[in-house]
């Protein structure tokens, strides 16, 4: 059985790349040629119009190079944001967890999602966690305004089974100071801000 390499993968762009290498390369090698060719036969004086066609073909070669890398450029930010999303798959977000010892955030988050999902979660289930954003020695916010806004939790689960239990129980933390949210790439990021901007925060949600 044929395997089909995926659109945007980093085989098929490794092979563009290669490509307009390979175009670069050849155009150059010929121009370099009539040029050469042209300079010791005497050429250029008995047909002034050589150069300019010359420069005719380099700056069209400059404008197909320069066309073919915008477009694997915006096949590697696409590749990219897909395999954030594809990382962020297993997380979630919580907010309003009390800033703390990060060396211990693993086993504290374990015990509050235990304590408050009424299902055993351990440290082995956390593959890692991490607070988003800057700590409270390098922000510029007021000392009372970081008091008030804790920092976001991200925290990553060894499957995605554990992460949607975790999440689609969220509802448990109604009425509590904790919110759980969806770790989102930057461009569903941005396309829920916009959403929220245009139809209102009650009207949109990720899933």
């Amino acid at each position: 059985m044929s395997r089909h390499k995926r659109k945007g993968s980093t085989t098929e762009i490794s092979s563009k790349m290669s490509q307009i290498e390979d175009r670069l390369e050849t155009g150059l090698g010929e121009i370099r040629n009539q040029l050469g060719t042209a300079i010791a036969t005497g050429t250029v004086q008995k047909n002034p119009d050589l150069l300019k066609q010359l420069t005719d073909k380099l700056n069209e070669l400059e404008n197909c190079i320069k066309s073919s890398l915008e477009e694997v450029k915006k096949e590697m930010h696409d590749f990219l944001d897909m395999q954030k999303k594809r990382f962020n798959e297993n997380g979630v977000a919580f907010f309003g967890i009390q800033e703390g010892d990060t060396s211990v955030l693993p086993e504290t988050m374990a015990k509050f999602i235990t304590s408050k999902f009424n299902f055993e979660v351990t440290v082995a289930d956390i593959n890692y966690c991490y607070r988003m954003g800057a700590s409270s020695t390098t922000s510029t916010s007021s000392r009372a305004d970081r008091s008030k806004r804790p920092r976001p939790v991200a925290v990553f689960f060894v499957n995605r089974w554990l992460r949607d239990r975790v999440f689609y129980a969220k509802s448990v933390l109604k009425g509590s100071a904790v919110m759980l949210c969806e770790l989102l790439c930057d461009s569903v990021l941005q396309l829920y801000k916009q959403a929220k901007l245009i139809l209102g925060a009650k009207n949109v949600w990720t899933r």
